[in-house]
């Protein structure tokens, strides 16, 4: 197996109200998407967003901001260009229909970060690191 990702599947409660939501945060869908899957190119990796197959049940979400991150089996990180905001990032989820789940803050020797989730409970990371750049066409290299 080669060392490389090809796909992200996030699966949602409602394709509506996904593509509602990445759109207002700018993202542009490929024409390959359908009725029940919305597909969008990032940089040599496929966002496939796919209605979720409920039972019936939804349990209720309880958990603090600090035990969702605590909690978050997948953490999808988005590491914004020196000319991008980590703040400005974040304040365009909340305005597009996400919640901050962690303010943007950076400490002496760690890069700025914050934290939303968006409308179906997936949270994503926006941050600065200094030690890696994200390159003109969008990439992101770790250094060798």
């Amino acid at each position: 197996m080669e060392q490389r990702l090809s796909t992200i599947a996030l699966r949602v409660t409602g394709i509506a109200r996904a593509e509602r939501f990445y759109s207002a945060m700018g993202w542009q869908k490929s024409r390959l998407s359908r009725d029940d899957a919305l597909l969008f190119n990032a940089n040599g990796i496929v966002l496939n967003i796919v209605r979720r197959r409920v039972s019936g049940r939804v349990a209720p979400v309880t958990a603090t901001p600090e035990e969702q991150l605590a909690e978050a089996a997948v953490i999808l990180v988005y590491v914004v260009r020196p000319e991008e905001d980590v703040t400005s990032i974040l304040q365009l989820a909340e305005a597009s229909g996400g919640i901050i789940l962690k303010a943007a803050e950076g400490h002496p020797g760690k890069p700025e970060s914050g934290y939303f989730s968006d409308p179906d409970g997936h949270i994503w990371e926006v941050a600065r690191t200094t030690r890696t750049q994200v390159g003109a066409d969008g990439s992101f290299q770790l250094a060798n």
